[in-house]
C-alpha cells in the first residue's frame, strides 16, 4: 500500500508539473501573439504615416525600410494593390522570405480599401497590411499599400531547458515528499490493522501506539479505548459469571443437602427444613426473575401500563414494606415526600425501581436509609431527561460511599464495584442494572452521586405529568407483552 501511495503521489506531481508547464507555455504563447498583433498595428500605422509624408512614390520605399529597421520589423515593403486584390511588392530583402505578390480575398480587400489595418498570422509571423492615402499615387488602377512582418516572441531553447531542469527538481522533491507522506499515512493504518486484528483474535491487551493529535491519532485513541472497554467488559463478564454461579450454587447446594438429610432420616424437624428450602427456592426464583426481566428490557419485550402516578405515595408504600428488612439490619428508613408529585409511569415498575434502590442501600448503609421525592427545574444543557420540571426520586445511605471511579459504572449489568458491601448480598446483584433499564424505558434517567454527608445517593428523574392520564409522546412505542 505504501508503494502504491507513493507512486500515485509521484504521478499526481508529474501530472501537475506537465499541466502547469503546458498551461504556462500556452498562455505565454497566446500573450506573445496578442502583444505582437497590437504592436504590429501600432507600427503599421507609424510606417503608413512615414509613407504618406514622402514627396513621391520612389522615395517612400527606402524611407519605410529604414523605419522597419528602427521598429525591429522582419520585413517592411511598400507596394501596390490592384482592384482585383493582388498585391505587388518590390524585391524583398535577402533572407526575409517575403513573397513578391499576395492575393487577398473579398473581405480582406474591403478591409484594406476601408483604410483599416489588416493583420494575419502565418506560422510564427504576424503580417500586417494597410492602405496608404490613395491620392499619394494619383490616378491609377492600383492603390499604394504597406506590408510589414514581425516575429512572434516565443520561449527560447535556453528557457525551455531551465524549465525542464526545474521540473525534474520539483519531481524529485515531490517523490521524496510522497515517500515521507506515504509512510506517515500508511504506518498508523498498518498499526491500526495489526492492533484490531490482534483484538479480533482475542488479545484484548493489544494497544496501538499514538503520536500527535491529528485524525489518525484520534483513530488510535478510539481503538485503544475500545480495547480497554472490551478488556474491562471481559473481566466484568467473568466476574459476573462467577457471581451468578455462586448465587445459583449456594441455594442449590442447600436444597440438595437438606433433601438428602430428609431422605436419610437425619432430620425430623420438617417444618424448619421446609422453611429453609422455601427461602432458598425464593432466592433462586428472584435471581431467575431478575435475569429474565433484564433480558426482556434489553430486548424491548417488556410491557408497561403507563398512567398518572403519585411518586410520593409509591415511595411511601415501598419504604413501609422495606422497613422490616431494614430493621433486621438495625437500619432506620426515613421518607421525605410530603407533597403529591405526579409522573407518568407504571406504578408497579416504579415501585420495583425504588425497592431495588433500597435493597442496594441496605447492603452499604451504616445506620440510615433516606428515601426522598422532590421536584426541580432543569436547563436545556443539563444532563438527564431534558429541560423542564422534573420529579427526583432519591435513595441515600450513610455508608462508606462508592469510589468516584466506580460511580459512572454502577448501573452496568456486569460491573462489580471495588467496594465490598457491609452486609452479605441476598439479591442477584442485577438490581441497579434493572433500575437503569426500567427508568430509561419509562422516559426517565438515573444517576449515582456521592452523598453530601458521606455515603451514596442514587437519583431517578422523571418529567412531571402535566396532563392526567396522557403518557409522554414517543415513549414505549412498541410494547410487547412479556
Amino acid at each position: 500500500m505504501q508503494r502504491r501511495l507513493a507512486i500515485a503521489m509521484i504521478g499526481i506531481a508529474l501530472a501537475a508539473i506537465l499541466f502547469v508547464g503546458a498551461g504556462v507555455l500556452g498562455f505565454a504563447q497566446i500573450g506573445a501573439e496578442r502583444e505582437a498583433r497590437e504592436l504590429a498595428i501600432r507600427q503599421l500605422a507609424a510606417v503608413v504615416e512615414i509613407a504618406e509624408a514622402s514627396p513621391n512614390f520612389e522615395r517612400a520605399g527606402p524611407a519605410i525600410e529604414r523605419a522597419g529597421t528602427a521598429f525591429d520589423l522582419r520585413v517592411v515593403r511598400f507596394g501596390a494593390m490592384t482592384r482585383s486584390g493582388e498585391l505587388h511588392f518590390g524585391r524583398p530583402r535577402r533572407g526575409t522570405g517575403s513573397r513578391g505578390s499576395v492575393t487577398l480575398g473579398p473581405n480582406q480587400i474591403a478591409t484594406v480599401l476601408a483604410g483599416q489595418p489588416f493583420v494575419i498570422k502565418e506560422g510564427g509571423l504576424i503580417r500586417g497590411i494597410q492602405l496608404v492615402d490613395a491620392e499619394f499615387m494619383g490616378e491609377g488602377r492600383a492603390v499604394p499599400i504597406v506590408l510589414i512582418e514581425r516575429n512572434i516572441a516565443t520561449i527560447g531553447n535556453r528557457p525551455r531547458a531551465w524549465f525542464a531542469l526545474s521540473g525534474a527538481i520539483v519531481l524529485l522533491a515531490a517523490g521524496l515528499v510522497a515517500w515521507y507522506l506515504s509512510r506517515r499515512f500508511t504506518e498508523p493504518v498498518r498499526q491500526a490493522t495489526a492492533t484490531t486484528g490482534a483484538i479480533a483474535a482475542g488479545d484484548l491487551s493489544a494497544r496501538m501506539p499514538v503520536k500527535g493529535d491529528d485524525e489518525l491519532a484520534r483513530l488510535g485513541n478510539s481503538i485503544n479505548s475500545m480495547a480497554t472497554e472490551l478488556e474491562r467488559g471481559r473481566a466484568a463478564e467473568q466476574q459476573f459469571l462467577l457471581s451468578i454461579s455462586h448465587d445459583l450454587r449456594t441455594p442449590l447446594t442447600a436444597i440438595s443437602g437438606y433433601a438428602e438429610a430428609m431422605q436419610d432420616g437425619a432430620t425430623t424437624d420438617s417444618r424448619r427444613v421446609g422453611t429453609i428450602l422455601k427461602n432458598h427456592a425464593g432466592r433462586l426464583d428472584r435471581l431467575i426473575d431478575d435475569l429474565l426481566n433484564l433480558a426482556k428490557l434489553e430486548a424491548r419485550q417488556f410491557q408497561f401500563n403507563l398512567a398518572r402516578v403519585d411518586a410520593s405515595a409509591v415511595a411511601g408504600h415501598v419504604a413501609v414494606g422495606q422497613a422490616p428488612i431494614a430493621k433486621e439490619h438495625d437500619l432506620t428508613v426515613q421518607v421525605e415526600a410530603a407533597n403529591p408529585t405526579f409522573v407518568t409511569a407504571d406504578a408497579d415498575r416504579l415501585a420495583q425501581i425504588i425497592g431495588n434502590l433500597m435493597d442496594n442501600a441496605t447492603k452499604f448503609a451504616a445506620s440510615t436509609i433516606t428515601v426522598a421525592v422532590s421536584t426541580e427545574i432543569r436547563s436545556p444543557g443539563q444532563e438527564g431527561s431534558g429541560p423542564g420540571s422534573h420529579c427526583v426520586i432519591s435513595v441515600s445511605d450513610d455508608g462508606p460511599g462508592i469510589p468516584p471511579e466506580d460511580l459512572p459504572h454502577v448501573f452496568e449489568r456486569l460491573y462489580v464495584t471495588q467496594l465490598k458491601p457491609v452486609r452479605s448480598e441476598s439479591s442477584s446483584g442485577l438490581g441497579l442494572a434493572i433500575v437503569r433499564e426500567l427508568s430509561t424505558a419509562m422516559g426517565g434517567s438515573v444517576r449515582a452521586l456521592a452523598g453530601s454527608g458521606g455515603g451514596t445517593r442514587i437519583e431517578v428523574v422523571f418529567p412531571l405529568a402535566d396532563v392526567p392520564g396522557t403518557p409522554p409522546a414517543g415513549r414505549l412505542s412498541e410494547p410487547v407483552s412479556g
